[in-house]
């Protein structure tokens, strides 16, 4: 369920990035790097001080560094509106309710008259397909979807189906290579019309420091990427009372233009 402390998280997560971000540069090399296309080739110039000078191919380190800092700089204006757009959302963001998934809502079944709650929801869908299917490893603790696969957590379970019921075009922790090490997302999800690939992560124990910790590490590797929160990165959070919030998960989906 989306609320104000977890608005708050991503502002202080993105805000660390920055600053994160702008510490680095400090160590870049001054100016900016552009190519022009001279006797069918692309070749690298630096303007520094109103001045263009060009680089030549011994100058490998110098291109480099000014690659990173133009890279840096465009994360840094992303990150920079995506925390003008979360303190906007902060502002304006009145009571919880009007964000909790209908589903997840004060709910009743035929029959009987039970409150249920998310993780109520996820343990049923878990039995159902145990009982379904009679294999005996997919009973207490392991969280099968309704096409066999198994996932970690009944939260992975709930979005597993809720993405298959949408439609969307997906893989569940695949891996993915970034900054030459291998990363296994929740969710990656890709786009149809142009095959554009999004990362949705699940961050199920925000409560517990240790995790946070390495949650906050992956997210900076994440943007070292380009993989940003509200641009092509979907966060959801659980701060220990076992809830997901799939009515933002929609909102995001659809400001990614991946569903209608």
């Amino acid at each position: 369920m989306l609320t104000k402390q977890i608005i708050e998280e991503n502002i202080n997560i993105l805000e660390q990035m920055e600053s994160n971000f702008n510490e680095r540069l400090g160590a870049l090399p001054e100016g900016s790097i552009y190519y022009k296309l001279q006797h069918g080739k692309a070749r690298p110039y630096r303007r520094i001080y109103g001045k263009e000078i060009y680089l030549p191919h011994n100058e490998a380190r110098l291109i480099e560094g000014l690659t990173n800092r133009k890279e840096i700089e465009r994360a840094l204006d992303v990150l920079n509106r995506n925390v003008s757009l979360l303190k906007g959302l902060k502002e304006e963001y009145s009571e919880p309710e009007e964000m909790i998934p209908s589903f997840l809502k004060i709910c009743k079944f035929s029959g009987n008259n039970e409150i249920i709650t998310a993780g109520e929801v996820s343990k049923m869908i878990s039995k159902w397909h145990s009982i379904s299917t009679g294999n005996p490893r997919y009973r207490k603790g392991v969280n099968v979807a309704s096409d066999g696969t198994f996932v970690k957590s009944r939260a992975d379970l709930l979005g597993y189906e809720h993405l298959k019921m949408r439609g969307v075009e997906f893989k569940y922790e695949h891996p993915i290579m970034i900054n030459g090490n291998l990363w296994y997302p929740d969710f990656t999800i890709y786009r149809r019309k142009d095959y554009k690939m999004f990362i949705w992560e699940h961050l199920g124990m925000m409560d517990k420091v240790e995790y946070r910790k390495k949650a906050e590490r992956k997210l900076y590797e994440y943007a070292r990427e380009g993989y940003l929160p509200l641009d092509n990165l979907l966060l959801t959070y659980d701060f220990g009372d076992d809830s997901i919030d799939l009515v933002w998960v929609d909102k995001m989906l659809k400001l990614f233009d991946i569903i209608d």
